[in-house]
């Protein structure tokens, strides 16, 4: 919060979470455009439907926060961890390859460098739930 501040981000706990990126971005390319370095949009907040299949797909890199695997958790939930592999994950291509037979069922997941985890559990605990990254840097 005090970045949020402190770096003139628009906007502190929005709704409006994007249901899916933007745009396209390579995140294990070498090059970084200096525009990315200093985040813009704040914190987004993303009120899910009591019930509903909420999926994410969390995506390594090398080229944003430093070169490194990140162990996500989330909590208030456990999750399915229905895939993962290495690249820039693929929407048409990689969605074919998950397990939805029986995936690991836990609370954190470790995103590969250059790599992408994706997850997915129903929103049945209601609240304000908070995901991070352990790694103390973040």
């Amino acid at each position: 919060m005090i970045c949020n501040t402190k770096c003139h981000i628009n906007g502190v706990f929005k709704p409006g979470f994007p249901r899916f990126p933007p745009f396209i971005f390579n995140f294990i390319g070498d090059f970084l455009p200096i525009t990315f370095n200093t985040p813009k949009q704040g914190t987004r907040v993303n009120v899910l439907n009591y019930g509903a299949t909420v999926e994410i797909v969390f995506q390594g890199t090398t080229n944003l926060v430093g070169g490194t695997d990140h162990p996500i958790h989330l909590h208030g939930y456990s999750f399915h961890v229905v895939g993962y592999g290495l690249g820039n994950f693929n929407q048409s291509v990689d969605h074919m390859n998950f397990n939805l037979v029986d995936p690991p069922y836990l609370n954190t997941v470790v995103v590969p460098i250059n790599g992408w985890a994706a997850i997915r559990f129903e929103a049945v605990n209601p609240g304000v739930w908070f995901m991070h990254c352990h790694l103390e840097r973040h």
